[in-house]
């Protein structure tokens, strides 16, 4: 049975106050199993309000970081800090930060490339705009943000599809929808020479749909925006993924 990987990506959201409230309100879960992870993914400001209150069976991520360890580079986080803070993932390549904050192919390789060298694992995010997906070219764009965001990586690293139009939206991708473009994925990387812990599916995630998306073969887990920032409905997802295992 696969490994299913349950991934909260609260952007900047949840003050120190907020992040300490909703660990000590799920605490009260039980994840008695192996073949689920969770990761939550705090503002910089809350990592360590999160690693302090989290219980155990949750692993923290980081956002974003910076690829190199130091230096004149101002608001940036170094991979550094982050491990200092006891970091075990990184989201590289979000839409907002390909599209609001520009960030190219070439940055989001040394991002990914800094991750690794750090023992930090990358959830490398990709995706096709509305006007790309409506050109029907999502596979192309895909195809390019795969092979020059990853290039000459070959360690371990989690992918998570996110189309840009189903972001915030409310408009989910269809369960076979994203089925396709997992197995177009995972596809694409057989031959290459980084292996792929997992596919997440990102897009307006929620408890009405999460158990059809984890149901498709070529799904491993779901990385969720706006619903994992409610204790509620977060743990109304853990508990949707944990009966159906």
């Amino acid at each position: 049975m696969k490994k299913i990987v349950i991934a909260g990506n609260w952007k900047m959201n949840m003050t120190r106050k907020e992040t300490k409230e909703f660990m000590v309100r799920i605490s009260s879960f039980t994840m008695d199993r192996n073949d689920i992870d969770v990761i939550l993914f705090p503002p910089y400001t809350s990592i360590d309000s999160a690693q302090s209150f989290k219980p155990e069976w949750i692993k923290i991520g980081s956002q974003n970081l910076w690829y190199k360890d130091s230096g004149a580079f101002t608001g940036e986080i170094s991979p550094i800090f982050l491990k200092e803070l006891g970091v075990e993932y990184v989201l590289i390549g979000h839409s907002e930060r390909r599209h609001i904050l520009n960030e190219q192919d070439e940055i989001l390789n040394l991002k990914v490339k800094s991750a690794l060298q750090h023992d930090i694992i990358p959830i490398f995010c990709v995706g096709e705009r509305k006007e790309e997906n409506e050109k029907n070219i999502g596979k192309q764009v895909i195809k390019r943000q795969i092979e020059e965001g990853l290039k000459f990586i070959n360690q371990e690293v989690i992918l998570a599809y996110e189309p840009v139009w189903a972001i915030g939206t409310g408009r989910a991708a269809t369960p076979d929808i994203a089925e396709e473009m997992h197995s177009y994925i995972t596809q694409l990387t057989l031959e290459k020479p980084f292996t792929v812990k997992a596919i997440l599916y990102g897009g307006s995630v929620n408890p009405d749909n999460i158990s059809d998306l984890i149901a498709m073969p070529h799904i491993d887990g779901v990385l969720i925006g706006g619903a994992s920032l409610s204790s509620d409905k977060f743990l109304k997802m853990l508990d949707i993924v944990k009966k159906r295992r």
